[in-house]
């Protein structure tokens, strides 16, 4: 059989970081830096701290949307003006993955789900990849 130790100084990402904790293999860290983080952001035992912080902004285009039309909360997205109309990117930091996550986070696990049911049953969104090739057939407002 063969065995690898690693030996780190730093580890980074939010599941690692939760199982080395469990396992027992986690230091403190403190650092006169993170009095200035919000406790959301750091674990109040020391252990870890966020290095990142993600944010979900709408953007919208200026020529068909006014300012005072554009949605001001989820459920304005439900709207049916906006069926078909808004576009999500794929990437597993951005767009729709970003957009569920921060639902779930939001609204909790059930209001969520129910939520996302709603937008995904009215085909409110488009992919990235679909939007992409309706504008180069012209098909794209």
């Amino acid at each position: 059989m063969i065995t690898c130790q690693r030996n780190s100084d730093v580890i980074s990402g939010s599941a690692s970081t939760a199982m080395v904790q469990r396992a027992g293999f986690m230091q403190q860290f403190n650092s006169p830096y993170l009095a200035d983080y919000p406790a959301n952001l750091k674990n109040p035992k020391g252990f870890w701290a966020s290095t990142n912080v993600y944010f979900l902004a709408l953007g919208y285009n200026t020529r068909n949307v006014r300012p005072s039309d554009v949605p001001k909360s989820y459920e304005d997205l439900l709207q049916p003006r906006w069926k078909g109309q808004m576009l999500w990117g794929t990437n597993r930091d951005t767009g729709a993955p970003l957009f569920i996550g921060n639902i779930l986070l939001i609204m909790g696990q059930e209001a969520g789900k129910a939520y996302l049911q709603k937008l995904k049953s009215a085909e409110y969104y488009q992919e990235q990849r679909q939007r992409a090739a309706d504008s180069r057939s012209g098909d794209c407002r």
